[in-house]
């Protein structure tokens, strides 16, 4: 008996130890938790399954961080199943192995910053049911190449796929009435980007610093476009602006790739540094529903080589066409009553400004720069060359010239063409019917021989 009791001591030790080993395995690999509404399991090959029915809590990182974050390396995948409505606030924030979401049809909000910086999640589906996204939900998810937004998802909130730099097309379905500011930032493998009609509001800066972007067609239901939406989009070459725009506000289009564009006649404000530094835009214009054209709106387009400003426009303002050294003329018309500061400044290539007030618009101190004033020539109307020479701001200029209207001397040509066609055949008539009449005056000038010549004889009436 006394051999074998430490034999009997081992095996139970053994046991044990091995129980404790069992109990340790199912503790990394099958681990379950509560969180609002809900329960948080987590399976043995890496899934995360949230179930129930309702909104998940919301975590706010450093005072309350969700109880799985301690394991979040071994999570590989989330399912959220179909019953819960919210998915919580940072509840999968920087879950970097994560490659796998799946987001059942019930759930009605995505929190904030769920899923920032997983940046080994390769794709997700947002389902119709999603009526709202709270900021930053997956900003910073550089490994995400594919995003599915279906039919019936109402928003996209802002940041929500910003530095996505991987991402390379996306499609808004109409039934997302907004999108969110910066949602799309920094996005710079993003090609292709489809807006369905139905959207209404596009945020500021949304597609900034979208590099990869050549083309974007903003569809009809928008009548805004917002502050530096396309900014730095420097290869941004076509974008199509819908009939039923009446803004394009600060930086909208700044240092984009833009060759031409067209502005819809629906257009009233362009705002200040709207299209400034679009290096290849060569041509522009202006139609005549603008009223106001922003500081620095169209300043160092430097292949800007040809200006149509519609009349209807009333203010250019300060820097507005500022180093735009390839354009060589403008033609201001009637309706503008403001120039601004250094509206043309450093615009080396002029020659010719046409001014067509009567009346000389207010005009800062320097909207022309000295090389314009002393070497380009101002033309005016020609009873306004003194109002001009005398008007603050347009006295600088070394030749102003009054205007030589090409429209004014084509229809007195014509006059002329006329008058000159009615008095031949006036004379033709009468030398035809009765040559007695005319004779007197024919011989007075010396045409007796030009008359007998076409075979009519000429005698002297008295």
């Amino acid at each position: 008996m006394l051999m074998k009791t430490p034999i009997r001591i081992k095996t139970a030790i053994l046991t044990f130890l091995a129980a404790l080993a069992v109990q340790a395995g199912q503790g990394t690999a099958a681990q379950s938790w509560k969180s609002g509404e809900t329960t948080v399991s987590l399976s043995r090959d890496g899934t995360l399954t949230v179930s129930g029915d309702g909104a998940m809590a919301d975590y706010f990182w450093l005072e309350d961080r969700p109880r799985w974050h301690d394991v979040k390396t071994s999570i590989t995948g989330v399912v959220i199943e179909d019953g819960v409505t919210h998915i919580g606030d940072k509840a999968f924030f920087r879950h970097t192995n994560l490659t796998s979401v799946t987001i059942s049809g019930s759930v009605t909000h995505i929190g904030l910053m769920a899923f920032e910086g997983c940046t080994g999640l390769r794709s997700v589906t947002i389902p119709g049911s999603v009526a709202s996204f709270g900021s930053k939900v997956f900003e910073g998810c550089t490994g995400l190449t594919s995003v599915t937004i279906e039919d019936g998802a109402a928003s996209i909130g802002e940041y929500a796929f910003s530095e996505c730099v991987n991402l390379t097309s996306v499609t808004i379905p109409g039934s997302v009435t907004s999108i969110g500011k910066e949602a799309f930032r920094r996005c710079t493998g993003l090609t292709s980007v489809t807006v369905e009609d139905g959207v209404t509001f596009i945020g500021e800066a949304a597609f900034t610093r979208c590099t990869s972007l050549t083309s974007f067609i903003i569809p009809s239901s928008v009548t805004f476009i917002d502050r530096w939406t396309f900014s730095y989009c420097t290869n941004l070459m076509a974008v199509t602006i819908p009939n039923g725009v009446k803004e394009i506000a600060d930086g909208a289009l700044k240092n984009t790739g833009l060759t031409s564009i067209t502005i819809p006649n629906s257009v009233i404000d362009i705002g200040p540094w709207a299209f400034h530094e679009c290096y290849r835009l060569t041509s522009l214009t202006i139609p005549g529903s603008v009223a106001r054209i922003g500081n620095r709106a169209f300043g160092s387009c430097t292949s800007l080589t040809s200006i149509v400003i519609e009349d209807g426009l009333t203010s250019i303002g300060d820097d507005a066409f500022s180093f735009c050294s390839n354009l060589t003329s403008v033609t201001i018309p009637v309706s503008v009553e403001r120039i601004g500061q250094e509206a043309f400044d450093h615009c080396s290539g002029l020659t010719s400004i046409i001014a067509l007030n009567p009346n000389p618009p207010e005009a800062a101190s320097h909207a022309f720069d000295e090389n314009t004033v002393t070497n380009a020539c101002l033309y005016v109307p020609a009873n306004s060359v003194g109002a001009y020479r005398a008007a603050f701001g347009w006295g600088r200029f070394n030749c102003i010239e009054p205007i030589v209207s090409d429209k004014m001397s084509v229809p007195w040509f014509a006059l002329s063409i006329l008058t000159a066609l009615i008095l031949f055949a006036t004379v033709f008539v009468v030398i035809k019917r009765r040559p007695q009449i005319m004779i007197g005056f024919f011989e007075s000038v010396g045409t007796r021989d030009a008359i007998k010549s076409n075979g009519y004889s000429v005698r002297c009436v008295k």
